[in-house]
């Protein structure tokens, strides 16, 4: 139900074979998270056998949400349109810049689902991803795109919480619909946690699902720190885990 532009840092998972990471260290990057879920998750009154996307709900009026307000803001459909493009073709002219964003398969559904009805005058494109599928063709001096859509769970799942089989599924269906958000080319090898929420339990199916390096947020590793400034009055400042502390 939100966005996030975050400064974060990537680390290597550990898999049988480790020298492949070797020396990688710690790189940070700058990543938009984008998502909504499925608001009214019942069987599709349009399509049985599935759930409603948002054209439908807002049609319907079934959610208790005002999905219709929270898909007209104008942030978010610049958002999920054209802003991360637009914000990468400021920096055009450093020659290793660029940044991520994870998309959920759940925000990419609804999007489609109002762009193909033409809802609300159109202010989603059938095509909306278009802008997205520019930047990633714009690469870097090394060869990379300037913009990588990671992957993140379908419906935005939080992983630690999930079974291995519930968690390679939020994973297949993730590279599933990636294609037809990116267009064809290479799946993303990163992995954005949802809310940050990561266990060692996961690893084996992230690396089934060709995974081989995953987000963190700074202030994780800030919190494992002696001196970490932590205030309880500060918002969003979570209190540090002494057993964690270098």
């Amino acid at each position: 139900m939100y966005r996030r532009l975050m400064m974060i840092v990537c680390l290597a998972l550990p898999t049988a074979a480790p020298a492949a990471h070797a020396g990688t260290g710690v790189h940070t990057t700058y990543l938009w998270h984008m998502h909504q879920p499925i608001y009214w998750p019942d069987e599709s009154v349009w399509g049985p056998g599935r759930y409603e996307t948002a054209y439908e709900t807002i049609t319907l009026g079934h959610s208790q949400n005002d999905e219709y307000a929270i898909f007209d803001k104008d942030d978010r459909i610049g958002d999920y349109q054209h802003y991360p493009k637009d914000a990468i073709s400021s920096i055009l002219d450093l020659p290793e810049a660029g940044a991520q964003v994870s998309f959920a398969g759940a925000l990419m559904e609804n999007i489609f689902s109002l762009g193909d009805a033409g809802w609300n005058g159109g202010r989603y494109a059938s095509d909306w991803y278009s802008h997205y599928r520019t930047a990633r063709g714009w690469s870097n001096t090394a060869g990379k795109p300037r913009l990588e859509p990671v992957l993140v769970g379908f419906h935005h799942a939080i992983g630690p919480l999930l079974d291995d089989n519930a968690l390679r599924m939020e994973l297949a269906l993730a590279r599933l619909i990636y294609d037809d958000a990116w267009g064809p080319g290479e799946v993303s090898h990163g992995f954005f946690p949802a809310e940050m929420c990561f266990s060692e339990r996961m690893i084996p199916a992230l690396a089934a699902a060709g995974v081989t390096w995953a987000i963190v947020p700074d202030l994780h590793l800030g919190r494992a720190c002696a001196g970490y400034p932590y205030q309880a009055n500060l918002d969003n400042c979570d209190p540090p885990n002494r057993a964690d502390q270098t």
